[in-house]
């Protein structure tokens, strides 16, 4: 009731620039990158050019995220995208901009919890035919644990994101000095059997490549909670999206000096072939607990924004 009073129905400025930045960084970075690192050099077999590909992403969603934080700190309410657009281009407009930001979380919490459960079965491969009451089962922890407040909420988001991004910096780490460089991927693009690379595959390399930047205006939603939103939201936009492109890029790079091309275009999950010559059998469960964190932290940040939104 003393809280109601206070702020006389407005949301409680409780967060900073530690959680805006940690919610940028997880969200972006989920599992999916594990596959998508992957796909990317199989549409695009010229590993510099897949580097560039990935700082370029990493570049467009740094311009973007200039503009919205802009927009959003101008008119510092929850609601996202909707409230400049609404401000803008009125109600109707608003509403299309706020039902389709909304419905993307919906279905990312979906496609984040099946991630979740898919991985577990991994380490308890009892769980195999129960992926959709795992994964609501995930679900409903998040939500527990977001149920109890929005403090909690934001220390598992900062705690998990900083976990998040020692464990990527270990494993690029561990890519590329356990062993000796292997510099068959960047020979292919030196020879002249090098494959020929369409404007097409490009494209479509950079589309998953933007795709798995999805999540960089995760912290625009928060402005109304932020402390000080007008400088805390675009410096903590700008410092997830470094941080995270450079990850990308290292991960990356990681993957095309521990493997030659032929290796990553047979395997879906070419980090997981990475971690099997370091540590044999238990590469499986490194993956598998990786991805868990990963897409756990993000699903974190989704159910966080969601109702926001």
């Amino acid at each position: 009731m003393a809280d109601a009073a206070i702020t006389d129905g407005r949301l409680l400025k409780r967060l900073g620039f530690a959680f805006a930045a940690a919610v940028g960084l997880g969200a972006m970075v989920g599992a999916g990158l594990m596959r998508t690192s992957g796909s990317v050099i199989d549409e695009v077999p010229y590993p510099w050019l897949v580097l560039a590909l990935w700082a370029l992403g990493g570049v467009h969603a740094l311009l973007s995220s200039n503009v919205a934080s802009e927009l959003v700190t101008s008119i510092p309410k929850t609601g996202g995208i909707f409230v400049p657009v609404r401000a803008a281009f009125g109600d109707s407009m608003g509403l299309l901009a706020g039902w389709v930001m909304y419905l993307s979380y919906g279905a990312a919490g979906a496609s984040l919890s099946i991630v979740c459960a898919d991985f577990l079965t991994i380490l308890l491969p009892s769980l195999a035919d129960r992926t959709a009451p795992v994964a609501c089962m995930f679900l409903l922890a998040i939500f527990g644990l977001n149920w109890l407040g929005v403090r909690e909420g934001s220390m598992a988001q900062t705690t998990g994101s900083s976990v998040k991004l020692i464990l990527l910096c270990a494993v690029i780490g561990i890519a590329l000095f356990a062993g000796p460089p292997r510099p068959g991927a960047f020979a292919v693009a030196a020879s002249d059997s090098a494959p020929a690379v369409g404007l097409f595959a490009i494209i479509v390399a950079y589309q998953m490549i933007y795709g798995a930047y999805a999540g960089w205006d995760s912290a625009i939603v928060y402005v109304e909670e932020d402390k000080n939103a007008l400088t805390n939201i675009p410096r903590a936009m700008a410092l997830s999206i470094g941080a995270v492109t450079l990850v990308y890029v290292l991960f990356n790079l990681s993957i095309l000096q521990a493997l030659d091309l032929e290796a990553i275009g047979g395997s879906g999950l070419p980090i997981a072939l990475v971690l099997g010559n370091v540590f044999g059998p238990n590469g499986a469960i490194a993956v598998a607990v990786l991805a868990i964190i990963l897409a756990s932290t993000a699903l974190n940040a989704n159910v966080m924004g969601g109702p926001r939104i």
